[in-house]
């Protein structure tokens, strides 16, 4: 038996519309890590880096969940879940991913499926006649109900492609909240310890204005007794008004920090907790870091960038399938009477089925601009992706070379105050035994402050260094759903 020519040619046009529907691509891949082992032209990874007092590690492999415990803090573990849960930046970015998955799904639920109609109507109306045929006009009434069905064939792929764009905008959504409690959490930590540590600061420097106010005292006795110089009396009292002078500052910096940690919580700054004890904080000694080939699936700014090439991928291949026709297939069905007493009976029923086929010929070159602007923003998102990429590398980096650095210099800043508390010691004891006079004994113990205000700020940096790696590094997150995410949290 021989097929017969229509179906022979119905299968030939369905082939061929299908073999064009591959036409609308490109598809999207993502991109090739970047081959290289290491953050700088230093060794791929420092092993470790070990002062006496405060060993680091840092060792191959992923940041941990909740970085943050290794402060040994439960009162900074807790703010940090505070904020993630109050935080209104942090609750607005997470209404933008809200909006967006609703919008895709109303897109995908307008393009991929039939829409579906009804229409109801009753109206009256007045039309004009037939001249030969009664009154040269008429006033009727019309009752009609119509349901419609209405589908747009994908043969091409551009629905696919919309859809698709707008699913990676969806993932720049996700990534961007990622980005936003990675954020959050490091800047939380961050603004925790330096508002411990400037509380500490701020105590030590009263102590240092207290001294400095007793020697002016002292050396002013000594100059009215004759056991003193002038010199001696305005060189105390310029050094005693100096470090009343460095008060004003560092107590507008404490209170800044308490206000920002306070609005960072979600709190009014009026609300702000009491300050940590910065003395039993500890510093993380087991620090993961990802290697580069690890880092770009790990990094929510670097998957916002893929997900925003991906859409800008996609809309690639919707300027390519513009260019092809368009089918859309219509059917309704209903009634219509003049009476409402018929409306509904069978010898009322209207029905239509049809199809359009839609080709652009000429529009002045739109289309095809359209396309090349496409290809433009495609490889403009691939150049984004790549330097997003290395100034990724680069805060890695960063952060491990100012590590070594400030851990190198909290070790000579500790030196230098186990050296000045020696000196204040033996300069007591000479005092006691009556080698030494106060006001040497004041002096020395200025100077073993002034060595602890060194010490303390060369702790704080290597602290929040050390969020500022775990922040670089990222790390992974199950939300209450049980879905694996990029995130802090």
């Amino acid at each position: 038996m021989r097929r017969p020519a229509s179906t022979s040619a119905f299968a030939q046009l369905t082939a061929t519309l299908l073999l064009a529907a591959c036409a609308a691509g490109p598809d999207f891949h993502a991109p090739v890590a970047p081959a290289s082992d290491h953050y700088s032209a230093a060794p791929p990874l420092i092993a470790s880096v070990s002062p006496a007092a405060n060993p680091q590690d840092f060792t191959p492999g992923p940041a941990p969940e909740h970085w943050w415990t290794q402060y040994g803090s439960p009162v900074l573990d807790s703010w940090v879940v505070e904020g993630l849960a109050h935080n209104r930046n942090l609750q607005s970015t997470q209404d933008s991913l809200t909006a967006a998955r609703e919008l895709l799904s109303a897109q995908t639920g307008s393009t991929e499926l039939p829409t579906v109609n009804a229409q109801l109507q009753v109206s009256r109306q007045r039309a004009l006649g037939l001249p030969s045929f009664g009154p040269p006009t008429s006033i009727y009434k019309l009752f009609a109900g119509v349901v419609q069905v209405d589908y747009t064939l994908d043969i091409f792929g551009g629905v696919r492609r919309a859809n698709e764009a707008a699913r990676a905008d969806v993932d720049v959504h996700v990534q961007e909240l990622a980005a936003a409690r990675q954020s959050l959490a490091a800047n939380l930590v961050i603004t925790a310890v330096r508002a411990a540590a400037l509380h500490r600061e701020l105590a030590s420097q009263e102590r240092i204005v207290e001294l400095a106010q007793r020697r002016a005292v002292l050396t002013e006795r000594r100059y009215a007794l004759g056991g003193a110089a002038h010199r001696d009396v305005l060189e105390a009292s310029r050094a005693a008004h100096d470090a009343i002078a460095a008060l004003p500052a560092l107590h507008a910096q404490w209170q800044h920090a308490r206000n920002a940690l306070a609005v960072l919580m979600g709190r009014a700054p009026q609300d702000a907790p009491e300050d940590l004890d910065f003395d039993q904080l500890l510093l993380p000694a087991d620090v993961p870091v990802a290697v580069p080939s690890e880092l770009v699936h790990a990094r929510p700014d670097i998957l916002a960038a893929e997900a925003s090439l991906h859409a800008a991928n996609a809309r690639l291949g919707l300027a390519t399938a513009n260019l092809f026709p368009k089918f859309t297939l219509t059917a309704s069905y209903g009634s219509e009477s003049f009476r409402r007493a018929s409306f509904l009976h069978s010898p009322s029923t209207v029905w239509g089925v049809g199809g359009a086929v839609l080709q652009p010929l000429f529009e002045g070159g739109a289309l095809l601009a359209d396309r090349r602007a496409a290809a433009a923003e495609r490889d403009a998102a691939t150049r984004r992706y790549e330097q997003t990429v290395l100034t990724a590398f680069g805060n890695v980096g960063d952060a491990l070379i100012t590590l070594q650095t400030d851990a190198q210099a909290l070790a000579a800043d500790r030196a230098a105050e186990d050296d000045a508390a020696r000196i204040f010691a033996e300069t007591r004891q000479r005092h006691d035994a009556g080698s030494e006079s106060i006001l040497a004994v004041l002096a020395s113990e200025q100077q073993l402050l002034q060595e602890r205000l060194n010490r303390i700020a060369g702790a704080d940096a290597q602290l929040i260094d050390t969020a500022a790696l775990f922040q670089a590094i990222g790390a992974r997150h199950h939300d209450v759903n049980g879905k694996e995410t990029v995130i802090l949290a």
